[in-house]
């Protein structure tokens, strides 16, 4: 079924630094005719469907053939082409889910945060999962989808889908069959620095020659149907998000695939640097063959437990070049219940949950914290240099464990960089349902109904490899769903909790984190009831009455441990290393044939201010409705590289004056100064205005971002200040062209990032020699 207001702008994808040179990667079809534009659908099963004869995702659905393709040769990869100091890849079978990529041999820095010594890759994997539980087997049998008797575990019914691939586990989520010649044009990554060309690090993501690409905002012959179609959804702007609220008033919802086509703007993409956009599900061929007579017309027993849902995701992954969230993928995935094409009944899911693994790279030695608040998971090493271990706390009770057994050997902290993971928009809850309650917000109304739902997870857990290993990759479903879900039967799975995996108290703490512990049931799962929350959006049926409660690791009946701090509620050490943090969210609802959404921002930094600028930024960012300082427009990597700045030629120097507050003893940003002078002074109604309106405080948060302590600076250049764009930057007044030669807009260039000199001073000024007097320079900080 059509997404209730889905059009031929709704599929989607995200970026970072490529993954997967060990997996053989679909070429493109030499011979292959060119694809037409638009397939067409048969008039009878348009009107069945409720869509458009020329509807192009009725067209899509109507192309792939369920058991005849093989969904590996969909798939698909791109860099996000950030211009921070950071390094993202985007897939179309997850927002971050290969791992341990190669590219001709060396290792290619992957989701990292650059440093001038090299570069710290911030996690190894993100991967996405979806579950039931049993009850939604069984209502399937009983609406007569005979099929499912041969589901299997013991007992049978529960099922746990997820796109990992650690310890050679194959994907159970996949990129969608047919997508070669429709949403893909085939066209594949090249080295010869045109728009095909990731190779760079920043800028890029080590990618080598041959991956098949996912379309790209800046390279039209990568887009849909043979590049002659942007499927990508397009923004809405905050003057029409304010016309829809007054509008609809309490029957307002920020549900972006229920906004009318004609507000939003179709001359800009989702990111103002970047945009792609794909297409995965759980019911791809490459799925289909595990679950075998479990999917009406599959053939052979399952070589799996559980079952596929039937769960499209359409998604955007986006980047901007503003610098308060340049070291940001934002990624957008509508969710899409369809079920009756899979199984031929109209299940209507009542308790889906969802989730997402953070799984901190660096050196594997992450503390992980929630910041509900911000819809925020953020980690950085044990032992970070802000929160030494067991500073304020006793040890955690585990047999043979003192507070340095919690240790790491190396001091490391944020010397290696944080990484965070916040969604800003879930089934369950949405930041933006702040602004219902925040007095001056043109969206001010505390009676609307989702008023109180701003929570955006409720599960989480930290693991190491060995106790995740035994439960998560090699348990059951029924134990899966339970970490999930937090049913401590359900992690079970008929053990008793002194025989749980290995029987080892380190097993039973690193799953449940009990309330009990030490004293009474140590697998009782962690819960924490913040005040009498209770979520309305996709609430299921049969949940009960009264608050709401949080199973968050270290949260308990006083709250949760401080960001960065050491202490539990009960006093004990928050700081139990692990690599394999996930957290989850649900149950929800969700009708066949309808959609919700998940919207995410995945992120990292080099130091703790950064860091900490950048969770406020893009929280900042996101109650903004996506709209915050216009940085230089449609930016192109020139020369990104790391040094203490590009040596003199012999031409006249060109000056760029860094700014320097003697008071406070900083360098300051102009750029996001100047643009905070602007928000302060804004006129009523205008882009800044709303924003300021909509976020109190924000124009002293931004202040306190402009000046910031100097490790790295950003220089962008123009041959006039940005109202051209020169091809090669030598400022001849040739421009740039597009592959379908329409002149490219007027942009910057994203050109050098400096680095300060061995004493960590920077000059007051700095030369660019090797082009022509004239140029017109801008920078921003970085650190």
């Amino acid at each position: 079924m059509v997404p209730h207001g889905l059009t031929a702008n709704r599929v989607v994808a995200a970026v970072g630094c490529l993954a997967l040179g060990f997996l053989a990667l679909a070429q493109p079809a030499a011979a292959q005719e060119e694809p037409p534009r638009f397939i067409e659908v048969d008039p009878m099963l348009a009107a069945e469907k409720g869509t458009e004869p020329w509807d192009v995702h009725a067209a899509l659905r109507d192309v792939h053939s369920r058991f005849a393709l093989f969904g590996e040769g969909d798939r698909a990869f791109t860099s996000l082409r950030l211009v921070g100091d950071n390094r993202m890849y985007e897939t179309n079978t997850g927002p971050g889910d290969e791992y341990y990529l190669w590219n001709g041999g060396p290792a290619i820095c992957q989701y990292s945060t650059q440093f001038s010594s090299g570069c710290y890759f911030q996690s190894f994997g993100i991967p996405i999962m979806w579950s039931v539980p049993r009850s939604e087997w069984v209502r399937y049998l009983v609406e007569g989808v005979e099929s499912m008797q041969n589901v299997r575990g013991d007992p049978p019914g529960f099922s746990v889908l997820w796109n990992g691939e650690v310890f050679a586990r194959p994907k159970d989520i996949n990129a969608a069959d047919g997508l070669v010649g429709t949403l893909l044009s085939g066209v594949v990554s090249t080295e010869d620095g045109s728009c095909l060309d990731h190779s760079a690090g920043l800028g890029g993501c080590n990618m080598g020659a041959g991956y098949q690409l996912l379309p790209g905002s800046n390279c039209p012959e990568t887009w849909s149907y043979g590049g002659t179609v942007w499927l990508g959804d397009r923004p809405i702007p905050p003057d029409n998000w304010i016309a829809l609220f007054e509008d609809q008033g309490t029957d307002f919802r920020w549900n972006r695939w229920q906004v009318p086509e004609a507000l939003k703007d179709p001359t800009k993409f989702m990111g103002n640097n970047f945009a792609t956009y794909g297409h995965f599900n759980d019911y791809n061929s490459t799925t289909l063959k595990k679950f075998g007579e479990v999917v009406p017309g599959g053939v052979g027993e399952p070589t799996r437990q559980g079952y596929p849902l039937g769960l499209d995701f359409y998604f955007d992954a986006f980047s901007f070049t503003i610098p308060t969230v340049a070291n940001a993928k934002f990624w957008a995935a509508l969710i899409v219940n369809n079920s009756e094409e899979l199984y031929g009944v109209a299940h209507d899911y009542d308790s889906i949950y969802w989730g997402i693994g953070g799984w901190p790279g660096r050196r594997q030695d992450g503390d992980n914290y929630f910041i509900m608040e911000r819809g925020a998971w953020v980690s950085a090493e044990s032992s970070d240099l802000n929160s030494p271990e067991c500073q304020d706390a006793d040890p955690i009770p585990l047999v043979g464990q003192s507070c340095e057994g919690f240790n790491s050997s190396r001091p490391d902290g944020f010397e290696a960089g944080a990484h965070g993971i916040m969604i800003l928009k879930s089934p369950i809850g949405d930041l933006r349902n702040k602004l219902f309650t925040t007095v001056g917000s043109p969206f001010y109304m505390p009676g609307h109904p989702l008023a109180g739902d701003t929570i955006t997870y409720n599960h989480a857990v930290n693991w190491n490899f060995g106790t995740w290993g035994d439960v998560f990759n090699s348990g059951t479903d029924r134990m899966r769903f339970g970490v999930m879900s937090d049913t401590k039967e359900n992690i079970l799975d008929g053990s008793a909790c002194s025989d749980f995996v290995g029987g080892g108290l380190g097993d039973r703490w690193s799953t449940f984190q009990s309330n009990e512990w030490p004293d009474g049931d140590m697998c009782a799962p962690k819960w924490y009831v913040p005040g009498d929350w209770q979520y309305v959006s996709g609430r299921p049926l049969g949940a009960h009455d009264g608050p709401d409660t949080l199973h968050l690791p270290g949260c308990g009946p006083t709250g949760c441990p401080e960001t960065w701090r050491d202490t539990t509620w009960q006093g004990w050490s928050a700081n139990r290393y692990g690599n394999l943090s996930q957290h989850s969210l649900g149950p929800f609802r969700l009708e066949a044939g309808d959609t919700t959404e998940i919207i995410l921002a995945m992120y990292s930094g080099r130091d703790s201010v950064t860091f900490e600028a950048f969770t406020e930024g893009i929280y900042d960012f996101y109650l903004g409705l996506f709209q915050g300082p216009e940085a230089p427009p449609r930016v192109t990597i020139q020369s990104l590289d790391l040094g203490s700045g590009i040596t003199p030629g012999s031409e006249a120097d060109a000056e760029v004056t860094l700014v320097w507050d003697e008071a406070a003893e900083e360098y300051v940003d102009p750029f996001i100064a100047k643009f905070a002078d602007d928000m302060e002074i804004a006129a009523a109604g205008t882009e800044l205005a709303v924003i300021r309106d909509a976020n109190p405080g924000i124009v002293d948060r931004i202040r306190e971002r402009a000046a910031d302590n100097l490790e790295q600076l950003l220089i962008f250049r123009s041959c006039d200040g940005g109202s051209t764009f020169d091809a090669d930057g030598d400022c001849d007044g040739d421009e740039a062209y597009d592959a379908l030669g329409n002149t490219v807009e007027p942009g910057w260039q994203a050109y050098a990032i400096l680095t300060p000199d061995a004493s960590g001073d920077f000059p007051n000024t700095w030369s660019d020699g090797t082009v022509t007097a004239g140029v017109t320079y801008l920078y921003s900080i970085l650190g």
